[in-house]
């Protein structure tokens, strides 16, 4: 069997590897190099306690699993570091997020409620909290992730195992016999193959166009800076209420924040002022970054779904087509990777993926209310 991964982010990488590892024919495109588009702009942060949809939940925490397996069986050098703090400004934010934290640790998932001053003495002693009595919610397994070293050693791996890789040349076309997949051209060359995925992120709509299918996305920018310093005055990952860091290696520091990418407008382009913006907000939490240098600043354009959910597996229609599309790549990709490859080979559709084929005409629950945070 010949496939076609087209996407060599967190997600795609994963698949093709997956695939190859099992005997597959793999051919791996991407217009750039791997992890190098919307991975590299990701807040990279692996999670389940973000979403309170319980089929999502129960898949971003297979997600977690799987992606921890993936650790232990490739190594670590992709895990930044292990744990997230999060906290609330309003009374009402913090009873919410507090009734949060208890429903999770209640299901056995690791979350707790600490005191401000006890996050400062055990966990991050550089973050000025609102007082030392504030709740402050604690996930101490959530791991963040160097997302684009692991889409260079996924696609590395795939490689190894007999994938070819082309990179810096688009898809430009995908043939379609009837109701079968017959070929993908890259460049001025066209490749036969028994099928196509499709994981290229916030493009996945066009290469979806090219068989004639609609896949509805939420255009949404988001802006991420790393800052260089001395020596990272961060830990772990944390949500304040107005922007979220991350150490982002030694020297670096990522940071994010809604209220800066909410200021982008349309064509997702940003000004020197909302980096200087960014910084400043971070600074506001972790003072020691107020004066930090910016070392790199990117917009990127998350590749999310018509409902906010996932939408992967195979689509009605056209055989040997498959979507591998979601805003949550870091969390999901060990878990897709694995089910997708499975159900490419085996037609094996697993039933955690049930609530987000590509074909539902609605989710099986209510949509999230707001956009999912950025991961």
């Amino acid at each position: 069997m010949k496939v076609a991964v087209v996407g060599a982010g967190v997600i795609g990488s994963a698949i093709a590897w997956r695939l190859a590892q099992r005997g597959t024919e793999v051919l791996l495109v991407d217009s750039g190099q791997p992890g190098e588009a919307t991975s590299r702009c990701s807040f990279a942060w692996a999670n389940a306690s973000s979403v309170e949809d319980p089929a999502y939940f129960a898949l971003r925490e297979h997600g977690l699993r799987e992606l921890k397996g993936l650790a232990d069986h490739l190594g670590t050098r992709w895990v930044l570091a292990t744990g997230h703090l999060r906290w609330a400004a309003a009374e009402a934010d913090s009873a919410k997020l507090r009734g949060r934290v208890a429903a999770l640790a209640a299901r056995g998932y690791p979350a707790e409620i600490v005191t401000a001053r006890h996050a400062n003495d055990a966990i991050e002693p550089h973050v000025r909290f609102p007082d030392p009595h504030h709740p402050v919610a604690h996930f101490p397994t959530e791991p963040s992730i160097d997302a684009p070293r692991l889409a260079k050693q996924l696609t590395s791996l795939a490689v190894a195992h007999g994938a070819t890789a082309l990179l810096g040349r688009p898809v430009k076309a995908v043939g379609v016999n009837r109701t079968r997949i017959t070929d993908v051209t890259v460049g001025a060359t066209s490749y036969p193959v028994d099928a196509v995925v499709n994981a290229a992120g916030p493009h996945s709509d066009l290469v979806a166009k090219m068989i004639g299918r609609e896949l509805r996305l939420i255009e949404e920018p988001g802006l991420v800076a790393r800052l260089r310093c001395t020596t990272a005055p961060v830990r772990q990952a944390m949500h304040a209420p107005c922007v979220e860091i991350r150490v982002d290696g030694r020297h670096k520091v990522l940071i994010h924040s809604r209220i800066v990418d909410n200021k982008l407008g349309p064509t997702g382009y940003a000004q020197p002022s909302h980096i200087e913006e960014l910084r400043s907000l971070a600074g506001e939490v972790v003072p020691e970054l107020a004066d930090a240098e910016p070392a790199d600043a990117r917009v990127g354009w998350r590749p999310i779904p018509w409902d906010g959910f996932p939408s992967l597996g195979s689509a009605a229609g056209v055989h040997g087509y498959y979507e591998a599309v979601t805003h949550s790549g870091v969390t999901l990709c060990a878990i897709v990777g694995l089910l997708l490859a499975d159900e490419i080979l085996t037609d094996a559709k697993h039933p955690l993926l049930a609530p987000f084929r590509p074909d539902r005409s609605d989710h099986t629950t209510q949509a999230p209310s707001s956009p999912p945070l950025p991961l």
